[in-house]
């Protein structure tokens, strides 16, 4: 799984409202390098 991905699960487990329309790899570029 992706950092990306791990980060939206995260959010969704924390109750972040609209987490469900977020897409892990849209993420990624944070956890790079």
């Amino acid at each position: 799984m992706s950092c990306g991905n791990e980060f939206v699960e995260t959010l969704k487990k924390i109750g972040y409202p609209k987490a469900d329309n977020l897409n892990g790899e849209d993420f990624d570029w944070l956890f790079e390098g």
